[in-house]
């Protein structure tokens, strides 16, 4: 066997199979978030339960050089509406863990699985998630609200995003306007929507005619600020 991986074709092989587990090394590391410095992305944001705004204006969300309580994606300079995001592939409920809150998908009986938000007091606001999804490999279920339902939904850019889609892994984008609410199944959210603010390309700088961007020195973490791309 060894005089074989020595011969030519056994030497290829060995190369083939290097540059394989390169490739699959290089995928598996682009995908996990990095403090990198250079991304530096912003989204408006905003958060009803039951048609009240949580204030997200307060010190104990905010990420500072002496309280950096995440250096990958933050609130800071007291601006409870615009998110900073300084990594690629940065999700809502990694956000959300990073200011003391979840937003999770659970399964509960018969496969039926619910949406839930956890603010920083342990308060949980839960639902049944509805429509059809697959809840194991291969087994499928529909799930209809009765008519005194509670609906957690997320909309993004003022679109619901699909109920078989994992809130918790939506992955945040340059001047997204999010909107995370838990409210009555009927009930109109459309001042919700509009409500959130989009100060976000300021930030970014991509709408200059709208002034500049803050001062950031608060920036958490280690690295430059800097306006980048996602790699």
């Amino acid at each position: 066997m060894t005089s074989f991986f020595k011969s030519k074709y056994g030497k290829w092989i060995l190369a083939g199979i290097g540059i394989l587990l390169m490739g699959i090394a290089i995928f598996w590391w682009t995908q996990l978030p990095t403090e990198t410095g250079v991304v530096h992305l912003h989204a408006d944001f905003a958060v009803f339960i039951n048609g009240e705004k949580i204030n997200f204006a307060q010190e104990k969300y905010m990420s500072e050089t002496a309280t950096p309580l995440s250096s990958l994606v933050h609130f800071h300079d007291m601006d409870g509406n615009v998110i900073h995001m300084h990594a690629p592939h940065v999700t809502l409920g990694m956000f959300f863990e990073s200011i003391g809150m979840k937003l999770e998908t659970q399964k509960g009986e018969n496969g039926i699985q619910q949406t839930c938000f956890t603010d920083d007091m342990d308060t949980e606001y839960c639902a049944t998630r509805f429509g059809c999804y697959e809840y194991e490999p291969g087994k499928s279920i529909c799930v209809d609200p009765g008519p005194e339902a509670q609906v957690l939904q997320v909309y993004i850019n003022g679109e619901l995003l699909p109920e078989n889609q994992k809130m918790e892994n939506y992955v945040l984008k340059d001047l997204d306007q999010i909107l995370v609410t838990y409210h009555k199944l009927n009930e109109d959210v459309t001042s919700q929507i509009e409500s959130v603010t989009d100060n976000a390309c300021i930030q970014s700088e991509k709408c200059p005619e709208r002034g500049k961007p803050t001062p950031e020195d608060s920036c958490a973490g280690s690295g430059e600020c800097g306006v980048g791309e996602i790699a």
